[in-house]
């Protein structure tokens, strides 16, 4: 048996290794993770409430199972910094974003519109709002704005 994928509280993470060289700056700091680095990946799994303190207790036990020096990266829509725009500042989303230092974006994916819309249309007008997110959202999209991806790193 072959474990990569740990759940410790909220948080899953992962053993794997970068895919691609990672260059960005956080914290005045520049990083260079070259393709190849062992990382732990930090994934979200749905249903439960996202809460920073329990985030927080998810990275503290993952601290004690894997240790600090391996760099702890999450790739996800929810790290988007666009979102700062749908979401007021003590919102879940916004303070889990908090938890990391910003790398790099793009608005390549769809990841958003997926996790937001449960389907990804050609056109925004055709979104549903049935929920604040969904109309929020689909009002962005339709001013022209991009949904994307963050790739934080937790210091």
């Amino acid at each position: 048996m072959n474990l990569k994928v740990f759940r410790l509280g909220r948080l899953q993470f992962q053993t794997t290794e970068a895919e691609r060289d990672i260059t960005g700056t956080a914290e005045g700091k520049v990083y260079h993770i070259p393709m190849g680095t062992p990382v732990i990946q930090v994934h979200i799994p749905q249903g439960d409430p996202l809460i920073k303190e329990d985030c927080e207790e998810s990275f503290r036990q993952a601290y004690t199972w894997f240790g600090r020096e391996i760099p702890y990266l999450c790739h996800s829509w929810l790290l988007y910094p666009g979102l700062t725009e749908l979401f007021k500042p003590d919102s879940n989303i916004i303070r889990f974003q908090e938890l990391f230092s910003l790398l790099q974006t793009d608005t390549e994916g769809t990841e958003a519109e997926w996790r937001i819309f449960g389907k990804v249309l050609p056109e925004p007008r055709e979104y549903p709002e049935n929920t604040g997110l969904q109309k929020a959202a689909k009002q962005y999209l339709l001013e022209g704005k991009k949904l994307g991806n963050g790739l934080g790193i937790h210091l």
